[in-house]
């Protein structure tokens, strides 16, 4: 009875806030629903929670695109470099890697999704220093500069968006169980 209280509580102020629901990564080894997979190319899809390729080779110099495939957000956190913006469905931005090492990186919004870019013999783990990333959310022939600007402003303000929802729920979600806690003790009482 707790429980449906508690997920009728939940669902109930997800709704009034109007937040849509994070769908969260399930575990799993390689940081997703099964195995890591390695790959070539130029291209880390983000589908189905995971990261695909786990872990994609690349030479020094590449540029690698990240795209989010996914209908709910994702974004990319890694060690100085990254795109911590959301990424909605179909957007995408790019990373160069320069220098030759291993440049990890997972999504914040769902911790069993992780991956890193190997780059040439990735013999070192690299502090990200060479990385530059840039924005790339614009299907038409426009500059990538108004693309990446755009694209932070409402990125910015849906990540803010999502930070104070999230904090609400969870003031929603501690109140209901102080709640139901003091009524069980008040009855056992």
């Amino acid at each position: 009875m707790r429980r449906r209280m508690l997920f009728v509580i939940a669902a109930t102020a997800i709704a009034a806030l109007g937040v849509p629901a994070v769908v969260p990564a399930s575990a799993g080894g390689g940081g997703c629903h099964g195995d890591a997979t390695t790959g070539d190319g130029d291209t880390v899809e983000i589908a189905g929670g995971c990261f695909g390729p786990t872990t994609l080779k690349v030479d020094p110099g590449d540029t690698v695109t990240f795209v989010n495939l996914d209908p709910y957000v994702h974004n990319v956190s890694a060690v100085t470099w990254g795109h911590l913006n959301d990424l909605n469905q179909g957007d995408s931005f790019q990373a160069t890697f320069a220098e030759a090492g291993v440049y990890p990186f997972a999504c914040q919004y769902h911790p069993a999704m992780v991956g890193a870019i190997v780059v040439g013999n990735g013999k070192a783990l690299a502090g990200g220093t060479s990385v530059v990333s840039e924005t790339d959310t614009s299907t038409a022939d426009t500059s990538t500069e108004v693309a990446a600007a755009s694209t932070t402003e409402s990125s910015s303000t849906s990540a803010t968006t999502g930070w104070l929802a999230g904090g609400a729920i969870g003031v929603v979600a501690g109140l209901a169980i102080g709640l139901i806690t003091r009524r069980a003790t008040q009855r056992d009482a």
